[in-house]
């Protein structure tokens, strides 16, 4: 672990000016889009094979925590392998309760205007073959585990390491690409600004105003139980 850190601390000194002048970029520069060549064409190639490889490992979890709930959900002897949480059954106030019974009221109140500047990287991620890939990256297919529900869980440990590896990765080839185009108004094929102005329901304003009809759009919500996979467990018994 002490190696593994060392080594990416070593990868942030060598990126960390990249990392915080990509973080002070607010929205596109007033030049024209950089076009897809040189440095740009390589860093935007590693992202697409590291957004394949993401696609890959994350569909790999959804299927050893399918497979996992399916044979140990609800299971007091597997208890130990999820974070169990219950809620109590409430009473809570509903927007959408407020717009099915008062329409009219609730478009009125649709007026805190939000404003969002965001980058959007269209790259589009590389196709792999799952199992090799799953083998090169060192997890177990779902399907070489059976039913074997400690291996199961083995297995959505072992994915955070790989997907943690890879999003670390995305971060900085996004900040370098990022800040290559400081002055630009995007890379073509690659990078582009979403700018979207919507409104938020002004909740607060509601209840001064209108108390009844806020009073009248509560909905109870049943108690709950959830299962979720530990992202840590003893197997000690």
């Amino acid at each position: 672990v002490i190696a593994l850190a060392e080594a990416l601390n070593a990868e942030l000194e060598a990126e960390i000016d990249v990392l915080k002048a990509s973080k002070l970029i607010e929205g596109p520069g007033s030049n024209p889009a950089l076009t897809l060549s040189g440095d740009i064409l390589s860093i935007s190639e590693r992202l697409s094979e590291v957004l394949g490889q993401s696609a890959v490992v994350t569909s790999y979890k959804k299927t050893v925590d399918s497979k996992l709930k399916e044979l140990a959900q609800g299971k007091d002897e597997w208890k130990h392998l999820f974070e169990v949480r219950y809620y109590k059954e409430r009473n809570a106030f509903s927007a959408t309760e407020l717009k099915k019974k008062y329409k009219a009221l609730y478009e009125e109140y649709q007026r805190i205007l939000k404003v969002t500047v965001n980058p959007k990287f269209v790259v589009e991620p590389k196709s792999y073959d799952e199992s090799s890939l799953l083998s090169e990256l060192g997890l177990v297919e779902p399907e070489k585990l059976g039913e074997d529900i400690i291996g199961l869980h083995q297995a959505n440990l072992a994915h955070w390491s790989v997907d943690a590896q890879l999003k670390w990765e995305q971060e900085i080839l996004e900040a370098q690409l990022l800040t290559a185009a400081t002055d630009a108004q995007g890379i073509e094929g690659v990078l582009l600004w979403n700018i979207r102005e919507s409104k938020n329901f002004d909740k607060e304003a509601i209840i001064v105003d209108h108390p009844e009809e806020y009073s009248d759009s509560f909905k109870l919500r049943a108690a709950s139980t959830t299962w979720r996979v530990a992202e840590w467990a003893s197997y000690a018994r």
